[in-house]
């Protein structure tokens, strides 16, 4: 009987030690198990953040990419003189209403990073006066940015030239006195030419030929030896022989003179150089009609 008892406590003991072996063994298990799930978890985490970067830079890369493609697609599509004619077309139409710009004439001058619109009527409506600009406009080549210029041979501070008021014969003997060094003249040429002094500060410029001829311009950049820089335009001329031009896009300082080369039906050039004289207030706009 005694046996018996002792074997019995024998095997509660044992029985004992294995269930404690085998919760510890399950703590053990679980606290493993704990540490793996956090281990993959901030594998996973760090996986995550690196993908992440890693697209952010992708998508940098792209942007980047894109934007240098846009700047070299916008250096090689430059804004032509027609699309820069229907610029101001739709500006004029945007801020005055619908209206006929699209019948009237444009002269379109290339200045560098800008070009200059002036428009006109080809055909004046008044034989006095001729063809006069109706309004100008300046259009930014990259951004297509219109902005009006405020200059015209109507503005209430032109200055008349005084050829306006010089009988024929006196123009004619103007004219003489300003025809260039060296060169000769056709007679012919003088019938109706008036072109005025220009001062430093002139931006705006109206003279008159024979209509039917044609003009360039060049301005005098040395004296000695002489040297001319041509513009790069030629003025429009109306049925009667009047033109306009702007000159706000040049530095006329420590410039001499305006030389103005006239073709026509003659055995060669006319040419005349026009003084330019020292900034004087009032001389901004330069007109020869009364």
């Amino acid at each position: 009987m005694k046996k018996v008892f002792l074997f019995s406590t024998l095997i509660l003991l044992l029985s004992a030690c294995g269930n404690n072996e085998t919760a510890e063994t399950d703590e053990t298990n679980e606290l493993e198990s704990e540490q793996t799930s956090e281990i993959t978890d901030s594998n996973q985490t760090q996986e995550d953040a690196d993908v992440e970067e890693t697209e952010a830079e992708e998508d940098s890369s792209e942007n980047s990419d894109s934007d240098l493609s846009d700047e070299s697609n916008q250096e090689d599509t430059e804004m032509t003189e027609e699309e820069a004619k229907e610029k101001v077309i739709a500006y004029i139409n945007e801020q005055s209403g619908p209206t006929e710009a699209e019948s009237y004439n444009f002269n379109i001058v290339d200045e560098g990073e800008v070009y200059t619109a002036s428009m006109y009527t080809s055909v004046s409506t008044d034989e006095t006066k001729g063809a006069p600009i109706i309004s100008m406009h300046e259009i930014n080549k990259t951004t297509g940015e219109v902005k009006k210029i405020e200059v015209g041979p109507y503005d209430p501070n032109t200055a008349t030239s005084e050829i306006a008021s010089m009988s024929e014969e006196e123009r004619k003997a103007h004219h003489q006195e300003l025809v260039a060094e060296g060169e000769s003249i056709d007679e012919s040429v003088l019938e109706q030419l008036m072109l005025p002094g220009v001062h430093e500060n002139t931006t705006f410029y109206e003279g008159r030929i024979n209509a039917g001829d044609t003009v360039e311009l060049s301005l005098a950049t040395a004296d000695t030896p002489p040297e001319y820089e041509e513009l790069e335009f030629s003025p429009d001329i109306d049925t009667e022989g009047y033109f306009t031009i702007s000159l706000s896009p040049y530095d006329l300082t420590n410039k001499s003179v305006l030389r103005f080369s006239i073709q026509g039906e003659y055995s060669n050039e006319q040419i005349f150089d026009i003084p330019i004289f020292e900034a004087q207030e009032g001389m901004e706009n330069i007109g020869v009609r009364e």
